[in-house]
């Protein structure tokens, strides 16, 4: 059963996530091509078209997917669940494939997805496999 609507760090950090990703979306589009990325073709048009995925999809189901949670949509909450799982899935490659100026940026994009998503996790173990928002009975988690 979803929770009541009520803000929590880990909302917070989707948004931080969300700004983040925004700006490493925004850095690979316009200086991609021009040596953030390495010129071999198949690996620059993998990374820029990631980066447009990013901000043409990725972006607004993160931030609409934390708006219905934060509602308290069950939907919603395992939308959010799986968005993170997608980012930390996604943009690992860009930590172990592509060393740049932005390798701290993607570093702190996968490990904040997983932050967020461990709590989720561990909430939903606790109530036998019911979607909880994080924060909402866990011990030691976000929120």
């Amino acid at each position: 059963m979803p929770a009541k609507s009520k803000f929590t760090l880990a909302y917070a950090l989707s948004a931080v996530l969300a700004l983040l990703l925004i700006s490493s979306s925004l850095a690979g589009l316009l200086y991609g091509s021009g040596g953030l990325y390495e010129p071999y073709p198949a690996s620059l048009a993998g990374l820029v078209g990631q980066d447009a995925i990013t901000l043409l999809f990725g972006l607004p189901l993160l931030l609409v997917s934390t708006w219905l949670a934060l509602r308290g949509s069950t939907r919603g909450l395992l939308l959010w669940a799986g968005t993170l799982f997608y980012f930390a899935y996604s943009y690992f490659f860009y930590l172990v494939g592509v060393f740049n100026d932005l390798f701290f940026l993607f570093a702190v994009m996968v490990a904040g997805s997983l932050a967020l998503l461990v709590p989720y996790l561990r909430g939903l173990q606790e109530s036998g496999g019911k979607p909880a928002l994080p924060g909402r009975g866990l011990k030691g988690g976000l929120g």
